[in-house]
């Protein structure tokens, strides 16, 4: 999921950068006020430094016209050596400014970052199970890491720089004019061609630069595939093919970036000679000018001097647009997360469970679809406080789908459900997920301490809690074989555990939580029997009086429930004990009978 997900995100930015008009509107800019907004006194401090900066950045040169035209030629050299000191001050001042105006852009960078990755992280957190399904998991990771960094680059460095730049072309400009129209003249003149020949160049590079990206697009791809299946590519003996595959990636990529080596190389040369014609253009007028004594020696030294530092802004604004352009693309990506409706709603005035709470479950008239297609209808069934019941059927009837409706991963499309007589809908979603303890068969475990991931159940849970419920889930014990104990960090999703050991220590939690209702879905299907017995055992003195749905596909596990509940295709076709619906329904004998047939020939084996 997450590679299919990178890649398209990747193929989707190259599609909509390859769009000739792509335009910010205002309504793209409503996201970054409030960002600006928050971070306004560091950016006008820094905008303020920069301003500073760029003015500084003429004083050392205006001293050395001082030192050449009064000090040098007229021989003063007490005065030579005041200013000269003066000339390191004035340097030494320079780099401090310098070194103060980095930091403070970078420090707006990383403020719009920290905030602005905060606010797209918490809006995709409050996405509904629906929308990150039917979204790449990669693309969403793209979105808070990589348009987050690159929007946030553009906004601080940016339009820092480009202010920055455009004062200093301003300052440059009046003061060679002052110095000389016609030299001044000469600089723009060929400034110009800098530009032009900039955004030819840009034109030309372009497709270069896109295909560079999905060449590197298609390796990462490749790469994360092949190390993700690494098992499968050495069971089956395919390292050969895999790394056919990554030498035509990696000549591709090869080709087109040298493609774009000479394209550069080629734009690098360009600009250089333009420069050099500039300066040269510069030494000529400007000594034919100090020749016929229309200008001072340090008129022209300082002219060539302004000229040289004339051509970084110009360059710098030349890239300006291309910068802003790949931004914007970054805003539209953001903001189609920020924007997007959530398909279930926190209710605008949520009514508190009562207290006490019951644990009473009752689904009315429910209906439910995934696509336009009905899926459950008009379904009606009712769970009484503390009761056991078991859901049963065939794979993709509805089990899972039916407990997923309570605590509101999805809601229903007609109908309502409703605890101790409340819609949940009605309820905040923090308060009915915190009433509502899951294991499921896939157990998700962070990149954690154990006794970080067992505080999911409950946080406030002391140590002794924590050991207490573990060794009533038979988690202790494995857990003590472990490095560190409860203190030893899991890999990512728990590798290093197997499936069962994942069970147990989503079982701790659920311990530790203390629900008034319990949802065990295929909850000990990676257990051994003799592990599943246990537990079970276990499982009946802490959830007594506590409201619990199991969902299994083997028949023996649910046995000794109150009441089991047969689904299939969404719709109930049997409610009563296992030994009522054995008798009176064909289709769950049927099932049953054919389970206990291989179970029993395993047995025999």
């Amino acid at each position: 999921m997450y590679r299919s997900g990178k890649k398209a995100y990747k193929v989707m930015f190259i599609k909509e950068m390859r769009q000739e008009n792509i335009k910010f509107t205002k309504k793209d800019f409503q996201i970054l006020i409030p960002l600006i907004k928050q971070s306004k006194k560091i950016i006008i401090i820094a905008l303020i430094i920069a301003v500073i900066s760029s003015t500084f950045n003429l004083v050392p040169i205006i001293v050395q016209k001082t030192i050449i035209d009064d000090l040098i030629l007229k021989g003063n050299e007490m005065g030579l050596i005041i200013f000269s000191i003066l000339l390191i001050i004035v340097f030494i001042m320079q780099w401090v400014i310098t070194y103060i105006k980095t930091r403070s852009i970078r420090n707006v960078s990383q403020k719009i970052v920290f905030n602005l990755r905060s606010v797209v992280f918490n809006r995709i957190l409050s996405l509904s199970l629906k929308q990150t399904n039917e979204t790449k998991k990669g693309e969403l990771l793209s979105v808070v890491m990589n348009d987050v960094n690159v929007l946030s680059s553009s906004v601080a460095s940016g339009i820092i720089v480009f202010f920055t730049d455009i004062i200093t072309l301003i300052g440059l400009t009046l003061v060679m004019i002052f110095l000389d129209v016609i030299l001044t003249l000469i600089a723009l003149s060929i400034s110009f061609i800098i530009v032009f020949s900039s955004r030819r160049y840009r034109k030309k590079v372009r497709g270069t630069w896109l295909k560079e990206r999905e060449s590197v697009a298609q390796i990462n791809s490749n790469v994360e595939e092949a190390l993700s299946g690494i098992r499968v590519v050495k069971a089956l003996a395919v390292e050969s093919k895999k790394e056919n595959e990554f030498l035509q990636l990696n000549k591709k990529n090869f080709d087109i970036t040298m493609k774009g080596t000479q394209l550069s190389a080629s734009f690098s040369a360009l600009i250089s000679m333009l420069t050099t014609l500039l300066i040269v253009f510069v030494i000529f007028i400007g000594g034919i000018l100090f020749y016929f004594g229309n200008i001072s020696l340090g008129d022209f030294i300082i002219f060539y001097l302004y000229t040289t530092l004339f051509i970084q802004p110009i360059k710098g604004l030349s890239g300006i647009y291309t910068t802003f352009q790949i931004a914007v693309i970054a805003v539209k990506h953001i903001t189609k997360y920020l924007e997007k409706p959530n398909d279930i709603p926190e209710p605008e005035n949520p009514i508190p469970l009562p207290i006490p709470f019951n644990g009473r479950v009752e689904y009315k008239d429910v209906s439910f679809s995934y696509t336009n297609e009905p899926f459950i209808e008009n379904l009606n069934f009712i769970i009484n406080s503390g009761e056991q019941i078991g859901i049963v059927g065939e794979m993709g009837a509805g089990k899972t789908t039916l407990i997923k409706l309570i605590n509101r991963l999805y809601d229903v499309t007609a109908g309502s459900i409703l605890l101790d007589g409340i819609d949940v809908r009605d309820l905040s979603k923090k308060e009915l997920r915190e009433t509502i303890a899951v294991v499921s068969q896939d157990t998700t475990i962070f990149a954690d301490t154990v006794k970080n991931n067992l505080l999911f159940g409950n946080p406030e849970a002391t140590d002794e809690q924590i050991i207490q419920a573990a060794k009533l889930s038979h988690a202790h014990k494995f857990i003590q074989t472990l490095p560190k104990g409860y203190d030893t960090v899991l890999g990512d999703m728990g590798t290093g555990l197997s499936g069962g050991q994942k069970q147990l220590l989503a079982y701790t939690r659920l311990i530790l939580a203390k629900p008034k209702i319990a949802i065990l879905d295929e909850a000990t299907s990676n257990l051994d029997s003799y592990t599943e017995n246990l537990i079970q055992e276990n499982m009946k003195k802490v959830l007594i009086g506590c409201t619990t749905i199991i969902v299994a596909h083997r028949f023996a596990t649910i046995q000794d429930v109150e009441r089991l509940i047969l689904i299939d295709n969404g719709s109930i076709k049997a409610v009563g004990s296992h030994e009522e619906i054995y008798k009176n329904n064909k289709f769950y004998r049927d099932l049953y009978d054919i389970q206990s047939s291989k179970f029993s020939s395993r047995d025999i084996k």
